[in-house]
């Protein structure tokens, strides 16, 4: 059991690897080093990106492991929130998002901060887009003390 164990942890971890090497060499055009998994065992692995532990590496390769994980299981959906990507300092990884055949969510703010191209990207998938004074979901904002006061008035 323990050997046949070892040889899927072997093989999830080499196509996961090769997944995100591929992945990354389209992010980067093969001039950054791409997120690595290692499964020591069932219960043990660790995940980096050699040569590179700063912030913007460890989210993007998260990201990137996400993808990976989209493109080589059944997993139907992702999401990815801003705090993510406002570290990654390529906007590369946008174009990614747009090849992507499953559906992925994201919650991005300040896309004026992005590139014209990565903009576009953005701009011409949106399905929701919410902002302050009449644009928040269901027309208002829940933390306001108007409002506050009317919920606890109806309660």
């Amino acid at each position: 059991m323990n050997e046949l164990i070892n040889t899927l942890c072997t093989r999830i971890q080499q196509e996961l690897n090769n997944e995100m090497a591929r992945i990354n060499d389209i992010i980067y055009n093969r001039t950054k080093t791409a997120p690595v998994l290692k499964i020591a065992t069932a219960k043990n692995y660790a995940f980096s990106t050699p040569k590179d532990r700063e912030t913007d590496s460890e989210y993007k390769g998260l990201i990137v492991f996400d993808f990976a994980m989209l493109n080589k299981t059944l997993l139907p959906v992702a999401a990815h929130d801003s705090v993510l990507l406002k570290q990654i300092q390529d906007d590369g990884i946008f174009e990614i998002y747009a090849q992507q055949t499953k559906q992925v969510f994201i919650v991005l703010d300040k896309v004026d901060s992005y590139l014209t191209k990565t903009q576009e990207i953005i701009n011409s998938s949106v399905v929701l887009n919410l902002y302050p004074n009449g644009g928040e979901l269901f027309g208002r904002a829940w933390n306001t003390e108007s409002e506050v006061e009317n919920v606890e008035h109806q309660l």
